[in-house]
């Protein structure tokens, strides 16, 4: 994505791979949020490497869940929306609004539970464009991705396809919000 100047924020940023790559490509601020405070530990390390000092990173604690995989699948939430989306708002009030939301391998929760947990986020940041790639599932028809697609423009305004990454050839979509 074309980030030059802006704000750019990484949802289940793991080593936070696209946070700094879109410093690379001179974005003016980018966050990297994850629940994994360990993986959060060595990104600290990889700012003090890098030199950036326009990167931070946020631990979300979503952990109340019992377990991630394929077992809970349309099953109940894996987590209380709620109380991470109290988080989501502190982080907020720290760090302001963002231009574009990068999430890459994440569970679409909006997809399997039918929340607006994504769109929330969204919202909540002011976010302009979202880069995102769903998890690959073998088992999910690709009319199923459709359905999800029109549940985006509804909210977004513009959802498209643009192409498929590199790893398993999963979909990436880019949502742009109309003004």
């Amino acid at each position: 994505p074309s980030v030059a100047g802006k704000k750019v924020l990484e949802y289940g940023c793991n080593t936070a791979y696209f946070s700094f790559l879109s410093l690379k490509e001179h974005a003016k601020f980018c966050l990297g949020i994850d629940t994994d405070s360990t993986i959060l530990g060595l990104n600290e390390i990889s700012k003090e490497i890098s030199g950036y000092d326009n990167i931070e990173f946020e631990h979300l604690n979503m952990e109340s869940y019992s377990g991630m995989g394929l077992d809970y699948e349309g099953g109940d939430s894996p987590f209380d929306f709620d109380e991470v989306k109290k988080q989501l708002q502190g982080i907020q009030e720290k760090h302001g609004d963002f231009d574009t939301l990068i999430c890459y391998s994440i569970w679409d929760f909006d997809f399997y539970y039918e929340t607006d947990f994504l769109t929330d986020i969204a919202d909540l940041f002011k976010i302009k464009d979202m880069w995102f790639e769903p998890t690959n599932h073998q088992h999910i028809d690709v009319i199923e991705y459709d359905k999800w697609t029109q549940r985006y423009i509804e909210k977004f305004g513009n959802v498209r396809m643009v192409g498929t990454t590199d790893y398993q050839a999963r979909p990436l979509y880019l949502l742009e919000r109309v003004i």
